[in-house]
Order: C-alpha cells, then sequence, then structure tokens
C-alpha cells in the first residue's frame, strides 16, 4: 500500500513539472518593452511654460520690492516733515508768545506815555502833541527784541542767547573762559588787548596795551567764579593764557615775528 502512494506521487510530480529550457508564451516572439519618449513635445512646452512663469513672478517680485523701497523712502520723508513742521510750530508759538508779551508790554507803556503827556498841567493852555509817541512805542519794541536775543548770566554778564546756547555745557572753567572770551569779543580785540592794560614783562612789549572793558571782565570774572568755584587767580590765569595765544596769532597772521 505504502509503495503504490509513492508510486502515485512520482507520477503526479513528473507530469506538473516545468522544463527546464524556458517557457514564451509566443513561440519564436520574443519579449520587448517600450521606452517612453521622456522628450516629447508636450513637456518640453510644459516646461518652457513654467520657466516664462518663473521669470514673470521674479520680474514681478522685483518690481514689488521696488515699490516697497519707494514707499519706505516716502514714508521717511514724510516723518522728517513732519518734525520739521512741528518745529516750526513751535517756533512760531514762542515767536507769537514773545510779540504778545511785547504788545501788551508796549500798550501798558503808551498809557503810560499818554497819561504823563495829558496832565491837567499840561493841559492849562497847551495842545496837546503825540508826536513823540511813536518814537518812545519803537524804543520800547526794540527793547523787547534785543531783550529776547539775549541771556543775562550769573554775576550780570549779558551774552547773545544763540552764541551761549554752543558753550553752555563746557565742563572745564579754562575752555569755557576761552569760548565766553570769543563769544565777548573778536580775535583782534583779544590780541591787541590785556586784561588790566600793563605792560607786559614776558612778552617785552615795547608798548602798553589797552585794557578789556572793565565792565564786562568784572561780569566775566564773577560769572566764572559762580559758576565753576574757582578763585579769581586762577580766572586771571586763563584769561590772560588766551590773550597770550590770541596775540601770538594775530602776530603769525601779520607775518610778525
Amino acid at each position: 500500500m505504502d509503495h503504490s502512494l509513492e508510486d502515485f506521487g512520482e507520477v503526479i510530480e513528473e507530469k506538473y513539472r516545468i522544463p527546464d529550457d524556458g517557457y514564451s508564451p509566443i513561440e519564436g516572439e520574443p519579449i520587448t518593452f517600450e521606452e517612453e519618449d521622456d522628450q516629447s513635445p508636450e513637456t518640453r512646452t510644459d516646461t518652457i511654460t513654467l520657466l516664462m512663469k518663473i521669470d514673470q513672478l521674479q520680474a514681478e517680485l522685483k518690481y514689488e520690492r521696488r515699490c516697497r523701497q519707494l514707499a519706505e523712502r516716502e514714508l521717511k520723508q514724510m516723518k522728517e516733515m513732519n518734525d520739521l513742521m512741528t518745529q516750526m510750530r513751535h517756533t512760531a508759538h514762542d515767536l507769537r508768545t514773545v510779540l504778545d508779551h511785547a504788545r501788551g508790554q508796549q500798550g501798558n507803556d503808551v498809557n503810560d506815555v499818554v497819561n504823563d503827556a495829558v496832565t491837567p498841567e499840561s493841559c492849562e493852555g497847551q495842545s496837546i502833541s503825540y508826536a513823540d509817541v511813536p518814537v518812545q512805542m519803537s524804543q520800547v519794541v526794540s527793547q523787547e527784541v534785543e531783550d529776547a536775543n539775549y541771556i543775562h548770566l550769573p554775576g550780570g554778564l549779558r551774552v547773545q542767547r544763540n552764541l551761549y546756547k554752543g558753550i553752555s555745557e563746557i565742563m572745564d572753567f579754562k575752555k569755557y573762559i576761552s569760548a565766553m572770551l570769543m563769544v565777548l569779543f573778536d580775535r583782534e580785540t583779544l590780541g591787541t588787548h590785556s586784561l588790566q592794560g600793563r605792560r607786559c614783562n614776558i612778552a617785552k612789549e615795547e608798548t602798553q596795551k589797552p585794557q578789556l572793558p572793565p565792565d564786562i571782565m568784572r561780569g566775566l570774572l564773577d560769572h566764572v567764579r559762580i559758576k565753576f568755584g574757582v578763585d579769581y587767580s586762577a580766572i586771571r590765569a586763563a584769561v590772560r593764557t588766551k590773550l597770550n595765544n590770541e596775540d601770538k596769532l594775530l602776530k603769525k597772521r601779520l607775518g610778525i615775528r
């Protein structure tokens, strides 16, 4: 029984065994595979279209970037103009305040002038004349404008406001004195004058230099004394140093040795 089953299995295996010499569904016809053409006309057209769109997008991006830069520049200019307009408004407000103050003072002075002119004693047998009133009014206005352009410093010194603004923050008293002398006098005056009008033995001057205005120099010394708290001797020494330097510069400009 077992022997017959083994024979039957061998018969079945022999019947369905695949031959070793290969198998082809169609005799004599080899199997071929079709290769796709990567460079078909449709593919090339799509590639060119895509490149054109990329170029167009790049051009639009460049244009938008340029427009943004121009807009930022215009915005910056507008901000600067707004700041300038704000400063001009503040300046106009300050000028208006000064003018209003001057007009108010002018009105008070005119009333005083009229009241002084029109008194019972002056009206008796005399005709009233207002010819001098405009002159006094103009003097009052000019005095107000002049006071607005000057600043009164401690010590009784009076200098121009716009010139003092540039040196008010100097912390070294020697540099401060040098700058103040340049504000109060010109270079030629500093080079040809002295502090006390005495002959300088060190420089061996043959002629005696004139003295700088005593009231101005007294105000300068007192002001520096109050501002920096230094001795008068140190202040005078700084003034003399500045005068000597200006004397040397003046002689150099004139070609004098």
